[in-house]
């Protein structure tokens, strides 16, 4: 597509149907825990209006209400994920506006929030700046911007190759240098890029299914389950994690909005130095 998208709306309204309502986070996985350490940390302060990019099924914006207070907004360009996360919001007893438009052309004024957020939505860009740039435009000057993506260049990527090539084909490899050079480039202070979430196992297309992929699927099922638990224990026996760029499965990065306008990014096919392998 002209501006680089790797992914359709019709792609998304597959994924979003399926998903089973109330969708929420869960505080009991590691995954979720440690997404919720790395936010509680870096929103410190922060309070006001949050809009998340890519709200799918609003599961962040019930989130970000419940623990942090925010008043929520939500932005999707799939009219279905829109549904879903109406209901999903609905069933939740959280109220939110949700927005069903294109983040090139969003019906919302420039520099309204004081978080925007997004979790796994602009690595689905050939160049995941283009989709950065219009994304800090609405933060108010002051306000936070919080990015994460898939840690595709390390251990995690591999695995979705080989297990899951049709979602691997439709992700950009960034890695945290990446992200660290597109926030200064874009003007924002107070950056932070790190890695987090170890080891998280997903179970992959090629294990879905009947007949012998069912059964073959339960491995990489058990696997995930175990190490989620070890995690977990060990989180709350040592304090620590096990973070890197090789072992950890997402990547973040934090910026606050200068006084200054957002430039946008010259027009580029930006090749990551992730890597796989």
């Amino acid at each position: 597509m002209a501006d680089g998208r790797l992914t359709t709306p019709d792609q998304w309204a597959d994924h979003w149907e399926g998903v089973k309502l109330p969708y929420l986070i869960d505080l009991r996985s590691y995954r979720w825990q440690a997404y919720d350490r790395l936010l509680r940390r870096v929103l410190a302060g922060c309070e006001g209006k949050a809009l998340e990019v890519g709200s799918g099924a609003c599961q962040w914006l019930i989130y970000l209400h419940r623990e942090f207070g925010f008043e929520v907004f939500g932005l999707d360009d799939s009219i279905a994920a829109c549904r879903v996360g109406h209901r999903n919001l609905g069933v939740a007893g959280v109220q939110a506006s949700v927005i069903c438009g294109d983040l090139f052309a969003a019906p919302v004024r420039e520099a309204t929030f004081d978080l925007v957020y997004s979790d796994g939505v602009i690595e689905h860009f050939d160049d995941f700046r283009l989709a950065l740039a219009p994304m800090l435009r609405l933060v108010r000057p002051g306000g936070l911007v919080v990015a994460t993506v898939p840690n595709f260049g390390g251990w995690f990527g591999t695995y979705r190759r080989i297990f899951d090539p049709d979602l691997y084909r439709i992700h950009k490899a960034v890695n945290g240098a990446d992200l660290q050079s597109a926030f200064e480039e874009l003007g924002l202070n107070t950056i932070e890029v790190g890695y987090f979430a170890s080891l998280r196992i997903p179970y992959g297309k090629l294990f879905k299914g009947r007949g012998w992929r069912a059964w073959v699927g339960l491995a990489p099922r058990v696997l995930a389950r175990i190490v989620d638990k070890f995690l977990v224990s060990a989180y709350r026996l040592t304090g620590r994690s096990i973070e890197s760029s090789w072992l950890s499965a997402e990547i973040f990065a934090v910026g606050r909005r200068s006084m200054g306008p957002i430039p946008q990014p010259a027009m580029s096919s930006v090749a990551s130095s992730g890597g796989l392998g």
